[in-house]
């Protein structure tokens, strides 16, 4: 009988009807009880499989082998299956082994999903010519939890995402739909996937903000991870430019890869890269916003070219202002809506790494006052979160509080402090979830009102104070006067001025009594870059 099978496959292929004859004999042979039988069935398939893989793709008898109490008969079947894999058939192929998959134990699941993988990746010159289903086929195979392969994974997407430009769309669309999964939440291997996403694609986080915000504020109702989770400070640094204090930052972050995160909203139009070996490499965010309408600077081209001159910028899409170009920036402005906005969206993006644990709000003009050890365990171990939020009775606090802001807003709500905050992930998904008090500040917080000064300290008071340790973390000085915090040269870099800052004043930390009350401060000038990295190594304990 295996000879005459043979013959038709060899031989007779043209003719479907001896096809026909030859497929019902193999079904004979593969549900017979004697595993040797079953063996020939599945040879000579394997034979017929190639030219007439309805055959082994329509045929219940293949179902059966798959399904063998056998595992060498099941294992065998696989094998031939995977066999037959061509260019032409990938995709049905593969399709039909997953839903299977599905069904089957959990060895045996991660045998065919192991075996599709190392399939197409060995051989991917030869069969694979829609990258795009490729890229979506790990997608696919994380539906299963007993799938373990995530090294191989997260590998095969890099290389491929580094070769093929055109796919990295793709990998993003996959890596964003499976962050909000919950069905994959028990997933050993979703992280990985994750990982090469971010890697090959700077659009993982390109979203607007509806979407982005929608995705951030998804909390997982299991609250023990399905995989090894090492708790990270996300810093955010919110700039005009480039960093010129970057060379200190890079001997902060020095050797304690993986307990941070970095992500960077800076000028659309600053498109100087940092290099591959540095810790701000690819690290900066979109700063793309929504859709705005009609009436942005009544029309008024030069006042927007005026202010594009005086701050951070923001980008918008289609505004639709009379003579003003299709697509232009709108600037991130002290003190506006935009600023605030800037702030949200880092968080937003932030939020996506459920590694992040602690929130930092930095600009390119802080420095670190103590090292990374000491930093991190300050924030990991806190049980409150660190937001200047004060109630101001003088003008420049209660006098720029609106009436009109009543009764969503009231005047002992109204709260006053320093942009620059430390939060923690519960206090973040607050902030960038809020939809019923931002549309408030929006209408009705304009000059001599400054919403970054008083949108999240209000918002934090009205949400959560008994998380809020009601002080910033960000050293600045006022003494001065003015509407700014003064600013630091060459000249004023000394030992005795930092740790002045750093152990100047006492604070009370987890409801003890301590001296270190800052862990960063501002606005230190490009200037003192030389005698910080001087000083750094002995002083604040940097790694030479």
């Amino acid at each position: 009988m295996f000879e005459c099978i043979r013959i038709v496959a060899t031989s007779l292929t043209d003719y479907e009807s001896a096809v026909r004859l030859a497929v019902e004999k193999i079904r004979e042979l593969v549900v017979d009880d004697d595993p040797n039988i079953k063996y020939i069935g599945l040879k000579v398939l394997s034979i017929l499989g190639p030219k007439h893989l309805w055959a082994v793709l329509e045929n219940e008898v293949m179902i059966k082998s798959l399904s063998d109490a056998d595992p060498n008969i099941k294992l065998e079947s696989l094998r031939l299956v995977m066999g037959m894999v061509s260019e032409s058939n990938v995709v049905e192929i593969s399709r039909v082994l997953i839903n299977y998959a599905l069904k089957s134990d959990p060895e045996f699941c991660n045998d065919i999903l192991g075996s599709i993988q190392s399939t197409c990746s060995r051989n991917l010159d030869e069969i694979i010519v829609d990258f795009d289903w490729y890229v979506s086929l790990p997608g696919e195979m994380s539906r299963n939890s007993h799938f373990h392969k995530g090294e191989e994974i997260e590998n095969q997407l890099i290389d491929i995402g580094t070769r093929v430009k055109d796919v990295r769309q793709v990998l993003t669309h996959v890596g964003r739909d499976l962050l909000i999964d919950p069905a994959l939440l028990g997933n050993p291997f979703l992280h990985k996937i994750l990982s090469a996403a971010e890697k090959q694609s700077p659009l993982m986080h390109n979203m607007d903000d509806e979407e982005l915000f929608w995705r951030a504020s998804m909390v997982p109702r299991i609250q023990d991870f399905p995989y090894q989770r090492v708790s990270k400070v996300a810093f955010m640094f919110l700039t005009k430019g480039h960093m010129p204090l970057g060379p200190l930052w890079e001997k902060f972050f020095k050797g304690h890869e993986g307990l941070y995160s970095i992500y960077i909203h800076t000028d659309p139009f600053f498109d100087v890269s940092a290099p591959e070996d540095s810790v701000f490499h690819k690290r900066r965010i979109p700063s793309k916003g929504d859709q705005m309408q009609a009436t942005l600077f009544n029309g008024d081209v030069e006042k927007f070219a005026s202010v594009l001159k005086e701050g951070f910028v923001y980008f918008v899409e289609n505004i639709n202002v009379s003579n003003a170009p299709t697509k232009f920036r709108v600037p991130v402005e002290w003190g506006s809506w935009t600023m605030i906005d800037a702030e949200r969206r880092l968080l937003a993006n932030a939020l996506l790494d459920f590694s992040n644990e602690r929130f930092v709000l930095l600009s390119e003009s802080c420095i670190p006052l103590f090292n990374f050890t000491t930093v991190y365990n300050y924030l990991i171990n806190s049980n409150q979160s660190f937001l200047g939020s004060f109630d101001d009775p003088r003008k420049v606090g209660r006098g720029r509080y609106n009436r009109q802001m009543w009764p969503v807003i009231s005047i002992a709500d109204w709260r006053k402090g320093s942009q620059w905050f430390e939060v923690h992930r519960n206090l973040a998904t607050e902030i960038i979830s809020d939809r019923k008090y931002y549309p408030v500040f929006q209408d009705y917080c304009h000059p001599p009102c400054y919403m970054d000064e008083h949108y999240i300290p209000t918002l934090v008071n009205m949400l959560s104070p008994e998380l809020n340790s009601n002080r910033s973390l960000t050293w600045v000085d006022w003494s001065r006067g003015g509407p700014h915090p003064g600013r630091f040269l060459w000249q004023d870099i000394t030992d005795e001025f930092l740790n002045r800052i750093r152990f100047g004043e006492n604070c009370t930390y987890n409801e003890n009594t301590i001296s270190t009350c800052f862990l960063f401060a501002r606005k230190f000038m490009p200037s003192t870059l030389e005698p910080l990295l001087r000083i750094a190594p002995l002083l604040l304990g940097f790694d030479p």
